[in-house]
């Protein structure tokens, strides 16, 4: 029976190389890429082989253009043609590789062209996600305005005065390095520099960052239904309380 192994992993649009860089490791080390999910990576335990990975983005198209399949057909073929072989894809990559001493035509060899897909799959993938957190955030800005000063002593009435600050940095943790991505390689191909990508480090941190937003986010929402628990606790012994004297009174 052949092994399989899930890693947890979340990868921006502006990440694959990055990606192809921790499939060429994985495969050092015996794991071989079998499946790509959004969040997580299924890989096969086979031998430890050196591999040259090439993560190609699937999107040509713009936010309101509707999906072309021949064109990503073609361009799977071109790439086999090319020299590299099919792994898998999702709705966002599809996923070559080839033998480390095998050669190969590079697939993305026009800095321009590498770039305007890169962002037509950034805001093919991310454009109603940023149009929906802006809105929510501007949603929950509003409702601030409407609280008195009693509401600054109990918990709902701080979760919410917090939440969209909360929504602003949740934002920027998903979007900083993508929106940097996109002008800093902007002004490269304008200057004529190659293309460059974020660092491990910066994603690292990144990553950090998001994981102690989640903790944050998640205590703030505790601490504020703590409250209306407490009250709902309140009111049952209470009620029981009553139920009870009514019946003892009954006696």
């Amino acid at each position: 029976m052949k092994k399989t192994k899930s890693v947890v992993r979340v990868a921006s649009i502006v990440e694959y190389k990055n990606l192809e860089k921790y499939l060429e490791k994985k495969a050092s080390k015996g794991l071989m890429l079998s499946k790509i999910e959004q969040y997580s990576l299924l890989f096969d335990v086979v031998e430890p082989r050196k591999l040259n990975f090439n993560v190609s983005l699937f999107y040509h198209t713009g936010v309101f253009d509707c999906p072309d399949e021949e064109k990503d057909v073609d361009y799977k073929t071109i790439c086999e043609e090319s020299g590299w072989k099919y792994c898998t894809n999702n709705e966002v990559y599809q996923v070559f590789y080839k033998e480390k001493n095998q050669e190969a035509i590079p697939i993305h060899s026009d800095p321009s062209v590498e770039y305007e897909t890169v962002k037509k799959a950034f805001w093919k993938a991310n454009f109603w996600g940023i149009i929906v957190t802006l809105c929510a955030i501007v949603v929950f800005f509003s409702n601030t305005f409407y609280l008195e000063l009693r509401d600054f002593v109990t918990n709902m009435g701080l979760y919410t005065m917090a939440i969209p600050f909360l929504l602003l940095l949740v934002f920027f943790a998903t979007y900083s390095l993508q929106f940097v991505w996109l002008v800093r390689n902007r002004i490269n191909l304008i200057q004529g520099n190659p293309l460059t990508f974020p660092s491990n480090k910066a994603i690292f941190i990144r990553n950090i960052f998001v994981i102690t937003l989640i903790i944050v986010s998640i205590a703030a929402f505790l601490f504020a239904i703590s409250e209306i628990y407490s009250s709902f606790v309140e009111g049952v012994l209470s009620f029981s309380l009553f139920l009870g004297g009514g019946l003892h009174l009954q006696h």
